[in-house]
């Protein structure tokens, strides 16, 4: 049942059925996943009248549908195929800041643990994501998304092959959808992509983006960060977010030509990093509805983020206590720094 008909956020991506290896070699089988979940928990930390936009195969269970409908996710907008597709996702950590994707069985045999009957067949499968983009069982249907969808005043896409990001904030911009951010995907990240890159990220107010990727496409062109995110700015993005590897952020506003550098919370107890990235693009889009304010946006953002990274699996962010949550903010606040 959906709790309310008035859409604020929009949000476009995956949904996936997880299995991770932890740092502390614990074992996640078949849990709640995909950057379009943990973009949505990450807001809803701040706000709700969140709408979300995904496709599911038909084996994909309800209940976690359910469970997000439960916390004030629109879920119409979740597409169910009438085949099965394979959404599982494997995601290893040998350290808390190593993220690791494939070979799946060695990763168990590293940890001596038996390998799940429900993942055989997974090796050499490509990313849910990338089977979003692949008619047409798992690629979004744009013509169904609700027309209510689009009351939204802003709205985030996850990553996704470009063709798909390019349709979506078409569609957005043409139902006046004012301010669009947006997470790159990997597949398009690199110098022979220099032209559409700039293309796509010009038709979007924020870009969230993660150091790696932002150093694979400027490889050989710029190698100081403000160097790039000026760069990118006066191609056209107004707010570009640089998601650093040890979970601090770089924070760059163009109408006020300001940088911030926020650190990751101090006292954050790190279980499982998956999802940290979505969580943030999540909270930041709350924080800049709220208060359009880049900075204050950011470091809620950044607060999203660190509440995921402490639950074990997604939905266990629900229960994190807002006292808990407004004390981090307040901390956080006194530790950015302007560079």
């Amino acid at each position: 049942m959906e709790l309310s008909a008035i859409i604020r956020y929009l949000i476009a991506g995956a949904l996936t059925r997880d299995y991770v290896i932890l740092p502390n070699h614990s074992v996640l089988e078949d849990i709640p996943g995909g950057d379009a979940l943990y973009t949505a928990i990450g807001l809803n930390l701040w706000d709700d009248q969140i709408a979300l936009i995904s496709r599911v195969s038909q084996d994909y269970p309800q209940a976690w549908i359910d469970e997000l409908s439960k916390h004030g996710v629109s879920i119409s907008g979740i597409q169910r195929a009438k085949e099965d597709f394979d959404q599982r996702s494997f995601i290893a950590y040998p350290e808390i800041n190593i993220k690791r994707t494939t070979s799946p069985t060695s990763h168990y045999a590293r940890i001596n643990h038996k390998f799940p009957g429900t993942l055989l067949g997974y090796a050499n499968k490509k990313s849910t994501v990338d089977q979003l983009n692949k008619p047409p069982q798992s690629q979004i249907h744009l013509k169904d998304i609700p027309q209510t969808y689009f009351d939204a005043s802003i709205a985030h896409i996850c990553p996704m092959k470009i063709e798909m990001q390019r349709q979506l904030i078409y569609m957005m911009a043409q139902e006046n959808i004012s301010r669009i951010s947006l997470r790159p995907h990997k597949s398009y990240m690199d110098p022979s992509h220099w032209n559409e890159t700039h293309d796509l990220f010009k038709n979007i107010s924020t870009l969230i983006i993660s150091e790696d990727k932002l150093r694979n496409l400027f490889h050989n062109r710029m190698d100081n960060l403000l160097d790039i995110v000026n760069h990118l700015g006066e191609n056209g993005s107004e707010i570009i977010v640089v998601l650093m590897k040890n979970q601090s952020q770089l924070v760059y506003d163009k109408i006020l030509d300001k940088v911030w550098e926020i650190p990751q919370y101090p006292f954050t107890r790190p279980v499982n990093p998956t999802g940290t990235r979505a969580a943030f693009a999540g909270g930041f889009l709350a924080g800049y509805r709220q208060t359009y304010n880049v900075l204050e946006a950011a470091l809620m953002g950044n607060v999203s983020a660190a509440i995921v990274l402490e639950v074990k699996k997604p939905f266990d962010a629900f229960n994190f206590l807002p006292a808990l949550k407004d004390e981090r903010l307040h901390v956080l606040r006194g530790l950015s720094k302007e560079l």
